[in-house]
């Protein structure tokens, strides 16, 4: 799977894709006040917006990454697209 379509199916939902080594992949998105999003449904949000270009993903591990101000939270999801 190309690199770029993923990152650009993922344009609206995260603001970083990092893309490892083993084949998987990880993105995130920082926030300063969740408004009741959950890191679930940030996983949720990324899985429907790679589902819509056709993409198939497995969730491998999620996470919600609080810190105190002035350091950065962020929720984080990590994916593996399923050959079909």
């Amino acid at each position: 799977m190309d690199k770029r379509v993923i990152r650009n199916a993922l344009a609206c939902t995260s603001d970083r894709v990092v893309f490892h080594k083993d084949g998987t992949f990880t993105t995130r998105r920082d926030y300063f006040y969740g408004h009741g999003t959950t890191a679930a449904s940030f996983s949720l949000a990324c899985q429907a917006a790679l589902r819509k270009r056709g993409i198939a993903v497995e969730q491998t591990a999620v996470q919600d990454r609080w810190a105190p101000w002035p350091r950065d939270s962020y929720f984080a999801a990590t994916f593996k697209v399923v050959q079909s």
